[in-house]
């Protein structure tokens, strides 16, 4: 897994959108990414360790939200928000 820098909430936003586009989860922010299950096989997306690495990218998101006075939340919620329109805008 490539090494991913966070420092801003377009960061976090972007953190977001490779979640979404290279391992076809959308991610709520309180969620382990231990927990995040294949829908075929229902085995872990994720190696032990990379699940890690996230979960500590998840941290570090909490705390650039915080700095910058923005909801994480509200952050995922509008990503996830703009994945499903795009979805079925380029469906429709």
């Amino acid at each position: 897994m490539e090494q991913i820098i966070i420092q801003t909430t377009t960061d976090v936003h972007y953190f977001f959108q490779m979640l979404q586009e290279q391992y076809g989860i959308i991610v709520h922010p309180d969620n382990d990414f231990r927990d995040y299950l294949t829908h075929d096989t229902q085995k872990p997306i994720f190696k032990m360790e990379e699940a890690d690495y996230l979960n500590e990218l998840m941290t570090i998101c909490f705390q650039v939200c915080r700095k910058s006075a923005v909801e994480i939340y509200e952050l995922s919620i509008v990503h996830q928000y703009k994945t499903n329109f795009m979805s079925f805008a380029s469906n429709g």
